[in-house]
C-alpha cells in the first residue's frame, strides 16, 4: 500500500467515525426535541384515528409540547391546544385552539390577571374578558376601560357588591347600578357571591327583586343595613316598601327580647303582589312574605302552617336571623334540623 493509499485509508477512517460521532449526536438532539420519539411513533401508527388523536393529545400535554398538535387535523386540535396553554398559562398557545380559543384565552387571562391576555380576542370579544379579569381583582378602574356601557356598568356594579358586602359600608351602594333586569340583577348577585339572601334565605332576593321591583342598589342596601344592623342605610332605599321591611327588621332584630311586631310591614299588601303572579310563581312568593313575617316577628307559629320544606327554611331563617340553634329543634325531619344547626354554628364561628 502506497503512502497516499495508506492516507486515503486513515482518513476515510476518520470520517467515518466523525459521521458515525454526528449520528449520535442527531439521536441525542431528537430524544431532546421530540420527547418520548417512540411513544410519538406509536401514536402516529394506531389504526383507529380518534384514538391516535388522543394518544396524540396527551403525549402533547404530558411534554408540553405544542409542536405535537400540529399532528393533529385542526378541526380536533382545540382541545390539545387549550390543554397545553392553560396548563403553561400561555394565551398565544390559545390562538391555535379551533373551537376553544374564547374560552382558553379567557382562563388564562382569569389565571393571570393578565388584560393583555384579553386583548388577543379582538375588541369586542376582550370586554367581557376584561371585566371578568377585573372582577377577580376587585379593580375598578379596569371596568372604565370598557367600551361597551353595559359591561362597563355591570363590572363596577359587582364589584361594589362584593365591596359593600365585605366591608358593610352603603356608600359603595350608591355606585351600584339601578337595574331592574331580573335576569341581570340574578347574574350580578351570583358573581358577587350574594349567597346568602334577605333573612339569609337565597330566594328572598328573587322576592325582592321581582315581586316587590326592587332594583339592584336597593337590594345592596338592604344587605348592608341588615347585616350590620344599621337602620340609617334603610333610608337610602328608594322602594318603600322594600324599605319600611328592612327598619322594621332592624328595629326587630336589635330589641330582641321584642315577641310581637310593632313595626310598618304591610304583608297584606305583599301578599297582593304575591296573587298578581302566574300560577307556578304566586306561592313562592307567598312563602317568602311568611317567611318574612315569622323573621320579623319573631313568629315561629307560622313556620308550622304549612309542607316540610316550607317549614325547614322558615325555622332555619329564622334561627340564623337570631344566631340560635333552638329554633332548628322545631325542625321534624332530624338531617334537616342537623343541617341548620350545622349552618348556624358555622356562621357564629365564622364571624
Amino acid at each position: 500500500m502506497t503512502k497516499a493509499e495508506s492516507n486515503f485509508t486513515i482518513g476515510k477512517a476518520k470520517a467515518l467515525i466523525v459521521i458515525t460521532l454526528i449520528l449520535m449526536a442527531l439521536a441525542a438532539l431528537s430524544a431532546l426535541f421530540l420527547p418520548r420519539g417512540s411513544q410519538l411513533e406509536r401514536c402516529r401508527d394506531i389504526l383507529s384515528l380518534q384514538s391516535r388523536y388522543e394518544c396524540l393529545s396527551n403525549l402533547a400535554n404530558s411534554t408540553s409540547n405544542s409542536s405535537i398538535c400540529s399532528l393533529i387535523p385542526q378541526q380536533y386540535s382545540g382541545a390539545c391546544y387549550s390543554g397545553i396553554a392553560e396548563a403553561t398559562l400561555n394565551a398565544s398557545i390559545c390562538t391555535n385552539a379551533a373551537g376553544y380559543a374564547s374560552e382558553c384565552i379567557g382562563y388564562v387571562a382569569n389565571a393571570t390577571k393578565s388584560y393583555a391576555a384579553c386583548n388577543l380576542l379582538g375588541v369586542d370579544g376582550s370586554q367581557g374578558c376584561i371585566a371578568k379579569v377585573a372582577i377577580a381583582s376587585d379593580n375598578i378602574t379596569a371596568c372604565r376601560s370598557i367600551d361597551n356601557a353595559s359591561v362597563e356598568s355591570a363590572c363596577a356594579s359587582i364589584i361594589n357588591l362584593k365591596l359593600a358586602k365585605v366591608t358593610l359600608d352603603p356608600s359603595y351602594c350608591a355606585n351600584v347600578s339601578e337595574t331592574e333586569n331580573q335576569s341581570m340583577e340574578s347574574t350580578m348577585l351570583s358573581q358577587a357571591n350574594y349567597s346568602s339572601g334577605i333573612f339569609g334565605i337565597p330566594e328572598t332576593y328573587t322576592f325582592a327583586a321581582e315581586y316587590l321591583d326592587s332594583s339592584l342598589r336597593d337590594i345592596c342596601y338592604y344587605d348592608v343595613a341588615y347585616e350590620s344592623s344599621n337602620q340609617s342605610a334603610c333610608g337610602y332605599i328608594s322602594n318603600s316598601t322594600l324599605s319600611d321591611l328592612c327598619s322594621s327588621s332592624i328595629n326587630n332584630l336589635t330589641s330582641p327580647a321584642a315577641s310581637t311586631f310593632n313595626g310598618t310591614i304591610n304583608y297584606t299588601a305583599l301578599n297582593k303582589y304575591c296573587m298578581q303572579e302566574p300560577a307556578p310563581y304566586y306561592q313562592g312568593c307567598l312563602n317568602a312574605v311568611s317567611i318574612s313575617k315569622a323573621v320579623v316577628e319573631k313568629n315561629i307559629s307560622i313556620c308550622g302552617s304549612q309542607n316540610s320544606t316550607f317549614e325547614y327554611n322558615c325555622y332555619a331563617a329564622v334561627a340564623q336571623a337570631y344566631h340560635n340553634t333552638t329554633y332548628c329543634s322545631y325542625i321534624t325531619n332530624a338531617t334537616a334540623s342537623s343541617i341548620c344547626i350545622g349552618d348556624v354554628e358555622y356562621n357564629l364561628s365564622a364571624s
